[in-house]
């Protein structure tokens, strides 16, 4: 029993962690630019439908920061930010409890609440940052649980 209250008490100190990097991260972002790539999980000019939102925060500064501020919140499944030159919401990020058939949008940017590395382009093995590599799991949600049970794994692929 002790074993698992101190999986679960490291697991919650890890997700505090990855949560204030992400916080302090997108906090140093000042705002998007356009020029720069999306991660491939995010789509520009692209939505669902606006009666799935649950909440909008205004004054968000990117894409990223919309998308951190989804993956931190209960029941984002995705969410749509919206640029300094949208006319409705400027700066605005809407949180999306589902998603249905994408319809478009100007000005924005759409994605799910997290880029995982089975997304292709998210997640690079440089050098050796290589940890290790574990044959026939599952899934890639098995792969993520294992992965935060290790202190040096930040990604899994």
């Amino acid at each position: 029993m002790g074993n698992v209250s101190s999986r679960i008490k490291m697991s919650t100190i890890k997700l505090f962690i990855k949560m204030f990097l992400c916080l302090f991260f997108a906090s140093l972002v000042s705002a998007w630019d356009p020029s720069k790539p999306l991660p491939s999980c995010l789509t520009s000019n692209l939505t669902w439908d606006q009666s799935d939102i649950f909440d909008v925060i205004l004054n968000c500064q990117s894409p990223d920061e919309c998308q951190v501020i989804c993956a931190n919140t209960d029941d984002c499944h995705s969410f749509t930010w919206l640029s300094a030159e949208s006319p409705i919401f400027p700066l605005g990020c809407g949180l999306f409890s589902v998603t249905g058939a994408e319809l478009p949008c100007d000005n924005c940017v759409s994605g799910a609440r997290e880029c995982p590395c089975t997304v292709k382009g998210e997640c690079d093995s440089v050098g050796d940052n290589m940890i290790e590599a574990l044959p026939q799991i599952p899934t890639a949600t098995d792969c993520r649980h294992i992965c935060e049970e290790n202190p040096s794994c930040s990604q899994y692929n």
